[in-house]
């Protein structure tokens, strides 16, 4: 069904939220706000591209149903079509296979929903049962999937639907927690990452969903209480970390080495300057940048190329004292919509309670990075580097394997350091490299120095000291 009168839509290059200090922002330029007045609140967002390249949000608006706007230009957003509640209640959370979208509701179903015409969106089937959250994997070797966890639900578990024929849904199998709620998911790689709530055993669980029929548990990652959201970073080497968004005051963003699925390790934490109040909420992570929903603190990207220290690069904060702020007040959800030519990433962002809620289209202008590159030939070790900037001082370096001279050659940004790890049976021995000006550097390590074998590990720096890490087997 078309519900276009109940919408109105007003766009503005202005936060709603009232505060008497500027935005913070970093890295973040702000595109337009989009208000969805006649709506209880809004809560998750997901993006649509049609097969003209069209840009669309699809925005979940509570009791109201789901909205569709065009955001070819992302600083005028326009209404196109939306779908009423149809029952139920709560529209909560959107994802998107081929030309449908899957619009799950706290109360009453799943609406599946033809996008291949704008204009007039329409239901086309409904998934029975309450859901909160769903994922959908479509990469795995079986049949894509849409994956379903049920907070709330009675049972509240993870089911599994086949959607080859994204119309006409196929229930397969499910997954129940040993206690309480499964919240969310997320799933690659044959695994599915299932947030559990509630009950005596929260934590995110790892099942094997190989077999959709008979899913089955592989392991468990302790993040403890109120274990609410996550995403995957794949890191160079095959690594695989995994960051989860605790729903609570204090709630953070905490990742884990799931690279071993059955042995889990906790890597590092992060928190925002007022996270003593403010909960994280949804996170999204594309490329080495996880984009949060933080709630009151809105907006956070942060750079996980170095797990062990993941670096705030982008924020977009318009309330920055968090005057009045609730607990659970301010940036819902937030998605990804493509990388623009000129390497900006485009995003949404959703603002759920206020008095004027709505959506943001935001542009991430990533800090400026060095590329490295890295060749070996019969144990020589060729480290070009391009895109250096000055450097205040030069560092020399001592091979641990040889005790000669590496050579110079700038590895990061003004102020700041980079470091490469040789590991050798003599011992890891950092070495610092600079440059006294801007330009491109090549240094080596003479033939035999490092014997084949050896392996490397190197940390790309950028001007905040962060960036992909990798290693090279010689």
């Amino acid at each position: 069904m078309r519900v276009a009168s109940a919408v109105l839509v007003v766009v503005a290059v202005l936060a709603p939220a009232v505060s008497a200090q500027p935005p913070i922002q970093l890295n973040t330029t702000i595109r337009s706000f989009t208000t969805v007045s006649g709506s209880p609140w809004v809560a998750d967002i997901w993006s649509y591209t049609d097969t003209l390249g069209n840009d669309y949000a699809l925005v979940c608006r509570g009791n109201s149903g789901m909205s569709m706007y065009n955001i070819n230009n992302p600083a005028a957003p326009f209404f196109t079509s939306s779908i009423a509640l149809g029952g139920g209640s709560d529209m909560k959370d959107v994802k998107v296979y081929q030309n449908y979208a899957f619009a799950l509701k706290q109360s009453g179903g799943t609406q599946i929903v033809d996008l291949s015409n704008p204009n007039s969106i329409q239901v086309v089937a409904t998934i029975t049962g309450s859901a909160h959250n769903g994922f959908v994997y479509e990469n795995g070797p079986g049949a894509p999937l849409y994956l379903q966890a049920r907070n709330g639900a009675n049972p509240a578990n993870l089911r599994i639907y086949d959607i080859s024929n994204p119309a006409a849904p196929i229930y397969r199998g499910a997954w129940n927690p040993p206690s309480g709620d499964t919240h969310d998911v997320y799933a690659q790689d044959g695994l599915a990452y299932v947030n559990v709530l509630f009950g005596n055993a929260e934590g995110t669980y790892i099942i094997d969903i190989s077999n959709p029929v008979a899913p089955t548990q592989v392991g468990f990652v302790p993040t403890g209480d109120w274990s609410h959201s996550c995403w995957m970073y794949n890191a160079p080497g095959n690594q695989k970390y995994l960051l989860e968004c605790n729903e609570t005051g204090d709630g953070h963003a905490l990742i884990y080495n799931v690279t071993n699925p059955a042995a889990p390790t906790f890597t590092s934490e992060y928190r925002t300057a007022t996270s003593s109040t403010i909960s994280c909420h949804n996170p999204v992570i594309v490329g080495k940048y996880a984009y949060i929903a933080w709630y009151g603190d809105y907006l956070r990207i942060l750079d996980l190329s170095r797990p062990s220290n993941p670096i705030e690069v982008g924020t977009y904060d318009p309330v920055p004292n968090n005057a009045g702020v609730g607990l659970y007040d301010g940036a819902w959800g937030v998605a990804f919509v493509r990388e623009l030519p000129n390497g900006d990433r485009r995003l949404l962002l959703t603002e759920s309670f206020s008095a004027i809620k709505g959506f943001w289209v935001i542009d991430f202008t990533p800090p400026p990075s060095l590329d490295v590159e890295m060749t070996s030939t019969n144990g020589d070790v060729q480290i070009g580097i391009t895109h250096a900037s000055p450097f205040e001082q030069i560092f020399m370096g001592i091979s641990s394997q040889t005790g000669g001279t590496l050579g110079t050659g700038p590895l990061a940004g003004i102020g700041s350091d980079g470091i490469f790890t040789m590991l050798s049976p003599l011992g890891a021995q950092p070495f610092h490299v600079g440059a006294t000006a801007a330009g491109t550097y090549d240094f080596s390590l003479p033939a035999g120095a490092l014997p084949p074998g050896l392996a490397i590990d190197f940390v790309h720096l950028t001007f905040t000291k962060v960036g992909p890490c990798g290693r090279l087997i010689l």
